[in-house]
């Protein structure tokens, strides 16, 4: 009986028959082709499911090698289009991801400026206790002793500050989403 027949017929031996004498020749077939270890393995795999799953497609009159090897290379090139729709889409993703970044760090340096300028028009004094309080953290007490005035003073001139910034920095940001 010959070996169509047998796979046609659902004999596993056959098909373990098959795979032994097949496999190393379709496994270096595929790496000859593409120089990937993963995708030869994978092919191998995936061409002796595809033979198993459709012997019953199997033509008697055409040598077994002929049929194994059409169904392998249909196998590696989906194979390849997959590997690099997949690797299309990561970067795509990846690139989506770069330019939303950029977009935040433009969006960031754009506002940073526009309030260092409004802080550029507050008395140097004030500038300083803001800074030191908003920017470098420091507490109302640590920038009183700094300073050389009161913690009350620092306490003002952030208020006065604050209040400085807030109906420009209200105004700057509603106009950036528009």
């Amino acid at each position: 009986m010959c070996i169509i027949t047998e796979l046609k017929a659902g004999d596993e031996k056959a098909l373990k028959s098959l795979f032994d004498e097949y496999q190393h020749a379709v496994y270096y077939y595929v790496f000859d082709k593409t120089k990937s270890v993963y995708c030869s393995k994978e092919v191998v795999q995936l061409s002796f499911i595809k033979l198993w799953k459709y012997r019953h497609n199997l033509k008697e009159n055409v040598d077994i090698s002929y049929q194994l090897f059409r169904i392998v290379r249909t196998t590696m090139i989906d194979e390849l289009r997959k590997i690099q729709s997949n690797y299309c889409i990561e970067n795509l993703s990846h690139s989506q991801t770069q330019t939303e970044e950029l977009e935040e760090t433009i969006s960031y340096n754009d506002t940073r400026k526009k309030l260092e300028r409004l802080i550029g028009l507050m008395p140097p004094l004030r500038q300083r206790v803001f800074y030191l309080s908003r920017i470098n953290n420091y507490s109302h007490k640590e920038i009183a002793q700094m300073l050389s005035i009161s913690p009350k003073t620092v306490e003002n001139h952030i208020s006065l500050a604050l209040k400085f910034i807030r109906p420009f920095f209200t105004l700057i940001l509603l106009l950036s989403t528009i």
